[in-house]
């Protein structure tokens, strides 16, 4: 009983534990050791919460696949809705898991040629790591697979210990005082979709459930799947807590490339490449099942297939259609932190956290749980919109007020009668200050008010020409002008008459 309890452990730890553990350090960076802690736990719980909502009402419903309880809570729609979803969620994650494979396969190779490995040899390798390595393993092993989830989940431990060693090992001897933050609210929103994913494991947990029938009974299954979170959670809060403390402010976004070289190093490189590449045909998985029931619609039993069942050219096309799309998003993002928050704030909010609350209410009955997950839910899908709005720096933000142009006639009133000529309708026309653009027609008379001016002061004014000179000069140019225009530049001095 101890050693099927121990299985199950392992098999559903590697349903949950995936690469967002490489970005954890860079979140409690950006929210400090006490806050990036307490969300980890905050956020353990309700992926625990949401996750057994799926088990629960699986079970309670006879229903053994997400697509199945989507389609008997919300019909067609629900269904489609929810393989759609899935398939965003579980590709969107699968493309992370070869981003790390691409960054962990060029690095070990620069330490082997001696070089700097160029963007075209990392393509290669991507390929080929997925073509001749988890091709294979994908369309043999499954996600109950012991020897799959054993090898997955004891690289990432691996990890887990060089680096909290690496972490002791750097403060012991530097010697210098840890200046660690532990509370910072300011990157909360961009940390917060990374958090909504380091637990999600709800496509992959019912064929873990379920593949070979789960008695309601078993309870130990339940307890299974509570010591996987917990086992969780205490690897994750290590990982994120010891790659914050060891490099401070100058942990990137994937630890990864904060780690020395070193022979101990790349030895841990190599077990890690190897975990996420066992970790990858557990993601298929629920990619093909939710293609299956798309488009072939497999069932068994009056409920779809837990294992996606398909013929076997179908399942070898589908399987090699997922990695190429996948890989080839991974070669083309490139940033883990980028594809999780992607996915985290859409399908992996409807996924694991609307859809859950939803589907219990409708099929079993609302508790205070699954309010809790569904508001965080719907939360996380509006998380963009507020991370853009706090980007914005309000001090950077200008207004100045539109400058009022004004008539003809308002401009008469403020000034002294003025001689109204072609140049003086441009200036208008343009909305130019008035006394610099005319002071370029020469021998052009252009008078002011003399009421705040004093005798030392007094703007000397060019000498008068003579009326009849100015008139001729502008019926020259009257021709592309309005008749209203043609009689402004026509009008004598005197212009009381508009008055």
């Amino acid at each position: 009983m101890a050693l099927t309890g121990l299985r199950k452990t392992v098999n559903f730890m590697n349903s949950i534990v995936g690469v967002s553990v490489l970005t954890l350090p860079y979140c409690f960076k950006q929210c400090g050791l006490v806050l990036g802690t307490l969300l980890l736990i905050f956020w353990s719980w309700l992926t625990y919460e949401s996750s057994m909502m799926v088990v629960n009402t699986a079970l309670k419903t006879s229903k053994k696949t997400y697509c199945g309880l989507a389609q008997l809570s919300f019909g067609k729609i629900g269904k489609l809705t929810s393989e759609i979803c899935i398939l965003g969620f579980m590709m969107g994650v699968c493309t992370a898991f070869h981003v790390v494979t691409g960054d962990l396969a060029v690095h070990l190779l620069q330490g082997f040629i001696g070089e700097e490995v160029t963007q075209n040899q990392r393509v290669l390798l991507i390929f080929a790591i997925g073509w001749l390595v988890v091709l294979p393993l994908s369309l043999t092993l499954t996600s109950d697979s012991i020897l799959l989830s054993t090898t997955a989940v004891v690289g990432f431990t691996c990890f887990m210990v060089v680096t909290l060693f690496h972490c002791c090992h750097r403060l012991l001897s530097s010697g210098q005082e840890v200046q660690v933050r532990f509370w910072i609210s300011d990157g909360l929103l961009e940390c917060l979709p990374i958090y909504g994913t380091a637990f999600s494991c709800h496509p992959q947990l019912l064929p873990v459930v379920c593949l070979k029938g789960l008695d309601v009974s078993e309870q130990h299954t339940m307890h299974a799947i509570k010591h996987a979170f917990a086992a969780t959670l205490v690897f994750y809060t290590l990982v994120g807590s010891c790659g914050y403390v060891c490099f401070m402010d100058a942990v990137k976004d994937n630890i990864l490339s904060n780690l020395p070289s070193s022979a101990m190093m790349e030895g841990v490189r190599v077990v890690l490449l190897i975990s996420v590449v066992m970790s990858i045909p557990s993601i298929i998985q629920p990619c093909r099942q939710a293609i299956g029931t798309l488009l072939f619609e497999q069932q068994v039993n009056g409920t779809f297939s837990v294992k996606g069942d398909m013929p076997l050219c179908q399942h070898i096309a589908t399987t090699s259609i997922l990695l190429f799309l996948t890989m080839t998003a991974g070669i083309l993002v490139q940033d883990v932190e980028t594809v999780l928050g992607v996915v985290g704030t859409t399908t992996g909010a409807i996924i694991c956290y609307i859809f859950p609350s939803l589907m219990q209410s409708k099929l079993r009955k609302g508790t205070v749980s699954g309010k809790i997950v569904l508001t965080v839910g719907i939360s996380l899908l509006i998380t963009p919109v507020y991370a853009n709005i706090a980007r914005v720096n309000k001090e950077e933000i200008k207004l100045e007020p539109m400058r009022k142009v004004l008539s003809l006639f308002e401009l008469k009133a403020t000034t002294q009668p003025t001689l109204w000529t072609e140049n003086t309708v441009r200036i208008l026309m343009k909305e130019q200050t008035p006394n610099t653009a005319l002071n370029e027609e020469k021998g052009t008379e252009y008078s002011t008010s003399d009421a705040g001016l004093d005798d030392d002061t007094h703007q000397k004014r060019t000498p008068q020409r003579n009326q009849n000179e100015i008139n001729a000069s502008s019926e020259n140019t009257l021709g592309p002008y309005p008749t209203p225009l043609r009689f402004l530049l026509k009008t004598p001095r005197n212009m009381s008459s508009f008055t």
